[in-house]
């Protein structure tokens, strides 16, 4: 019998830049720049910079930022310091408003922009630039700009930062490279299901979309009663291997892979979008960048029967986003998938972001990362991270704290009430959509975590 794998899909594997964390920026203090705007109307300018830890050993997600001295301009208005801890006030309508990032203070250390060289080109989105800390100067990061100010300036903007170790980005391609191959049947028919794409995610975990051919595709909304053909999914079994291309492949070599399956249902290994009847599965970081081979099989008593195809590494294209869809009529927030412990995700149908609740507990601020992605022994890593302020205010004002309360799978019942650390460190109030700064959380504080994963 004849069951084969198709597989198909860009493969990228990014080094991503860690973000540093925020400083205090709604104290009294506050620094206004006059000149040309709008209607003489002024706004505050949030600016904030965070850590991920989603890049493992770059990571410098434990430690919050204390403070940022940028230097600040626009036409017609000379550029002046905003010393650390001031806010920033500047007229609504100004053109070319630009903020240049000084120095950055992590915990202890100091880092500035250096004099010699090296710093920033133009300070402008995706402009990077290397910092080196004051007392030791082979002590270095990498910040580079992932937010500037609008022209002309809008209100309520915001400048954001990111910084790691890490300069390069690499993409992976994924050819098409299906295999034809028979599978003698013992007994029970092969997996009806295909890979439709594939593709090395943001931390290097080898992620597939499969989809179910039988009539009417993947039936059920959770893992545990989904169904394929009639055939409980859960009862499956899906795992790579490095593998040569052959003609064919024995029973025997595929049952040897299976004994070598990485991926169950556990955790964030599965995920499930109903709207679209995939299956996503997140097999870990390859070995090697050669051949891999994809197998699902189905076992009954002693009978087992297996579907299988290849996935081949090359290339250098990078992956092309389609736009987002248009909002319609949907809603602000709509539940898009269900992972394997339940948890709703939730996607913002403005920007295609989708926001995750992915435990329900509260962390102390160093544990805040450990959470987006939730890095546990065992578990495969995705890409999560926290929000940065504006994103999170969006959200609410959107009213995510509304369209996605209750019970899981949505968001949480009480999400309304609770509060949430931020990426920069500072800790925001569900109720009423303040935000606390760095240095007014005591050292010990605990707070909720609300995770998002973004497209920008």
């Amino acid at each position: 019998m004849k069951s084969t794998v198709y597989v198909v899909g860009l493969m990228t594997s990014v080094a991503t830049f860690l973000v540093a964390c925020s400083g205090d920026y709604d104290s009294a203090k506050r620094k206004r720049f006059f000149g040309p705007g709008a209607g003489g109307e002024y706004t505050t300018v949030d600016v904030e910079a965070a850590s991920t830890a989603q890049d493992g050993m770059f990571a410098l997600a434990g430690e919050a930022v204390q403070t940022m001295t940028l230097k600040v301009s626009c036409d017609g208005i000379a550029e002046d310091v905003v010393p650390p801890d001031d806010e920033i006030e500047l007229p609504v309508g100004a053109r070319n408003c630009k903020a240049k990032l000084v120095s950055i203070k992590l915990g202890e250390k100091t880092y500035v922009e250096p004099a010699a060289g090296l710093g920033f080109s133009h300070y402008l989105k995706n402009d990077v630039a290397k910092f080196a800390n004051q007392a030791d100067a082979k002590d270095v990061i990498y910040v580079k700009v992932k937010e500037q100010l609008p022209s002309p300036l809008t209100a309520n903007p915001s400048v954001k930062y990111v910084y790691s170790a890490v300069t390069q980005f690499d993409t992976v391609d994924a050819d098409n490279a299906a295999i034809d191959a028979t599978s003698k049947t013992l007994g029970v028919a092969a997996p009806q299901v295909k890979v439709s794409k594939a593709f090395i995610g943001p931390h290097g975990g080898l992620n597939v979309h499969i989809e179910c051919t039988a009539t009417g595709g993947f039936q059920g909304t959770l893992r545990d009663n989904l169904k394929c053909g009639g055939v409980d999914v859960k009862t499956m079994k899906f795992g790579v291997a490095l593998k040569e291309e052959t003609a064919s492949l024995k029973d025997t070599d595929l049952a040897k892979i299976k004994t070598n399956f990485t991926s169950s249902f556990a955790g964030d290994t599965f995920e499930y979008i109903s709207t679209s009847k995939i299956m996503k599965l997140n097999f870990g970081v390859p070995k090697e960048r050669k051949t891999h081979i994809l197998v699902a099989s189905i076992t009954n008593g002693t009978s087992t029967s297996y579907a299988y195809g290849f996935i081949r590494l090359g290339g250098s294209r990078v992956l092309d986003l389609g736009e987002c869809a248009a909002q319609g009529a949907q809603a602000n927030f709509v539940q898009n998938s269900v992972n394997a412990n339940d948890r709703g995700k939730w996607q913002d149908t403005s920007n295609c972001w989708v926001w995750q609740r992915v435990v329900t507990e509260k962390v102390k601020s160093a544990d805040r990362f450990k959470q987006c992605p939730a890095i546990k022994e065992g578990e495969q890593v995705q890409h999560r991270t926290l929000p940065y302020f504006t994103e999170m205010k969006a959200a609410r004002d959107r009213n995510i704290h509304v369209l996605a309360k209750g019970a899981a799978p949505a968001l949480g019942a009480n999400i309304d009430q609770e509060t949430f650390w931020l990426a920069g460190g500072r800790v925001f109030n569900m109720k009423d959509g303040s935000v606390r700064s760095v240095k007014d959380i005591k050292p010990n504080e605990i707070h909720h975590v609300l995770c998002v994963t973004k497209r920008d």
